[in-house]
């Protein structure tokens, strides 16, 4: 082949941030003939992903998952990599047990580099666990070639000392800015949408699967307490997920749902930003939440837990880490964000490409680390 380099992609399932990476690297290579990207998954991928990955010129190989037969599993993955080049780029996008599988896997085939990739972090209580400081030391010890999403997930998946010594290098959860910065509904479409009675209320909204690690019931205090303001607003849920229907149920038995609309999972976000006043996401944990950068290219104000790690914030003095703990400071927070001003088209813009936040400049990192140009980088 004439690629300088060929990436075999590991993920489990499909749909989450971790293909929604590979993706965005894939359709900013695929005019790039130095770079081949393929993917082993257990899970059905979209057309839209399938072709993305096709065109770098790689393929998909759908292996049984090993939860369902794991003899099935040992064998297709073994008859994958003796057939793969021995100096293909083995990026695993999960760590400890299956992660080990592979690295043995890579190991039988003489196959040199093996990455392994951190994209989450835990809450304090679960990182500090015995178990989960005997699944760091190992995950640090299968790979010499470490990336990351950000601090937090790079302390949670191997260690501070990783982390101290530069031994990361940390690659953007990227986006296309455009898509944030100009995808807006008409006033016609935000009329439909909302309702009438709604279209000139502040809005302000959350993203994100409805799941305990979203903090939604948190969210529901708040709407409690603003319910007895002055502020006339609309907030809007976007996602869906296993508590959906309790936060649902919940809300109404509170007789909120007068102050909420569900939107479920929707295609539409960087339209549905557009019409947000704030963006609040009070997580319990997070890796680099990229549902906030996408808010901040909106040019809303975002208020966000102190769980979540700063190097989220793009330097527009938009965004505010608050303590889950105080909730008159959430409060307050809401009510000063009125007086507000969206950022500019430029700075948003400007500041994207800064930060390496964009899909071509994180694109154009991970080109040097693939091309082991750089062994470290820090956002």
């Amino acid at each position: 082949m004439n690629n300088s380099v060929e990436v075999l992609h590991l993920m489990t399932g499909f749909g989450g941030g971790i293909s929604s990476f590979i993706k965005n690297k894939a359709d900013f290579f695929k005019m790039d003939e130095d770079v081949l990207f393929n993917v082993l998954t257990f899970d059905e991928v979209s057309e839209d992903f399938h072709n993305s990955i096709i065109n770098t010129g790689g393929k998909i190989y759908k292996v049984t998952d090993p939860k369902d037969s794991f003899s099935s599993f040992v064998k297709e993955t073994s008859n994958i990599f003796n057939e793969i080049p021995k100096d293909t780029v083995i990026h695993c996008h999960f760590g400890m047990n299956l992660a080990l599988y592979f690295k043995l896997l890579v190991k039988k085939n003489n196959i040199k580099r093996f990455i392994i990739h951190a994209h989450t972090d835990a809450p304090k209580e679960v990182r500090e666990s015995l178990k989960n400081k005997f699944r760091r030391y190992f995950n640090s010890k299968m790979t010499r070639e470490k990336l990351s999403c950000g601090t937090g997930a790079s302390i949670n998946i191997f260690g501070k000392k990783d982390v101290d010594n530069n031994n990361i290098v940390h690659i953007p959860n990227s986006i296309d800015p455009f898509d944030f910065i100009y995808n807006k509904f008409s006033i016609e479409e935000k009329t439909k949408l909302l309702g009438k009675e709604n279209k000139d209320k502040f809005i302000i909204g959350n993203i994100g699967r409805f799941h305990p690690q979203k903090n939604h019931l948190f969210m529901l205090d708040l709407i409690e307490k603003l319910s007895v303001t002055n502020l006339d607003f609309l907030w809007i849920f976007i996602g869906d997920g296993e508590l959906k229907d309790k936060i649902e149920n919940e809300a109404e038995k509170r007789n909120l749902s007068k102050y909420i609309l569900f939107l479920g999972r929707r295609s539409d976000v960087p339209a549905l930003l557009n019409i947000m006043d704030l963006f609040v996401l009070p997580s319990l944990y997070e890796g680099l939440p990229t549902v906030a950068v996408e808010a901040q290219a909106a040019g809303i104000p975002c208020l966000l837990s102190t769980e979540i790690t700063e190097e989220v914030d793009l330097g527009m003095g938009i965004v505010r880490f608050l303590d889950l703990e105080d909730m008159d400071s959430w409060m307050e927070s809401i009510v000063e964000s009125t007086e507000l001003k969206r950022v500019s088209e430029k700075r948003r813009l400007d500041n994207l490409v800064e930060k390496k936040f964009t899909n071509e400049e994180s694109g154009k990192l991970y080109k040097q680390f693939l091309l082991e140009k750089i062994s470290y980088y820090n956002l």
